[in-house]
């Protein structure tokens, strides 16, 4: 079900609002409760909410998230299995923050996704993000072979995907240098503000025509963002090895 869309971004926008399942992941199982669900807020302060309410009277509010471009990570679709019908595998979406992730399915098992397909395209209206899935290779002390590689138009993240939630985060601030390699992105992050030294990650995409995209969108997003580079940040050269390399620079 859309909502109704206001015509000033002074006021809060509503973009999308109807029921689904919110789910609770724990550690042993899963908890499912239907929820009035409603995503508003203002394009002109960045500032949005993802309201669950008990029903669409709108009177009781179970709980709510604040989404900004500093918390968003991006959203994840996939399947987790029926408890009710083990042999159906339901689709279900996530919205991933720097803290927490909330967790959706439909209404009914074995739904065809779309209704959490339209509501991954009203959140990234305003909230534009893309994701790859990706191996990890350097720089990571994760478990999980499998992460998800999120670009943002503030941020650069990596989520584990079972259960979805963030486990690295940096601002576009940060990305001195990148490269695409084959199938390898790699990328170079400066230290924090409590000093350190730069880190360097790498990933492996799925194919090597992924990881050229990941690195044309680095490129696209971090252009115009006032970066400032120590000398002696550099990322890790192979000798006559032919990849695709750029250097965040400053704005003049």
């Amino acid at each position: 079900m859309s909502a109704e869309r206001s015509a000033s971004h002074d006021e809060i926008e509503r973009f999308r609002n109807s029921y689904l399942n919110h789910v609770t992941i724990g550690k042993r199982h899963k908890t499912m409760k239907k929820r009035w669900v409603v995503f508003q807020g203002n394009i002109e302060s960045g500032f949005y909410q993802l309201k669950i309410f008990k029903n669409d009277s709108e009177k009781v509010l179970k709980t709510a998230y604040t989404l900004t471009k500093e918390s968003f990570v991006g959203t994840e679709r996939g399947a987790l299995q029926s408890q009710r019908k083990p042999e159906l595998s339901n689709p279900y979406w996530a919205v991933i923050l720097s803290n927490v992730s909330v967790v959706f399915q439909e209404l009914e098992d074995g739904g065809s996704g779309m209704e959490l397909k339209d509501w991954d395209e009203a959140l990234k209206e305003p909230l534009p993000s893309e994701g790859w899935m990706v191996f990890q290779i350097t720089g990571f002390t994760s478990n999980e072979l499998h992460l998800t590689l999120h670009i943002t138009d503030d941020c650069i993240s990596l989520a584990t995907m079972n259960p979805p939630q963030c486990y690295k985060q940096w601002k576009l601030t940060r990305l001195l240098q990148y490269k695409a390699r084959e199938s390898v992105v790699c990328f170079l992050i400066s230290a924090d503000e409590e000093g350190g030294t730069p880190e360097y990650y790498e990933v492996k995409a799925e194919t090597k025509g992924l990881a050229s995209i990941i690195a044309q969108t680095l490129k696209r997003k971090v252009r115009g963002i006032s970066i400032t580079i120590p000398p002696q940040a550099s990322l890790r050269r192979t000798p006559s090895d032919p990849y695709e390399r750029y250097t965040v620079s400053p704005t003049p």
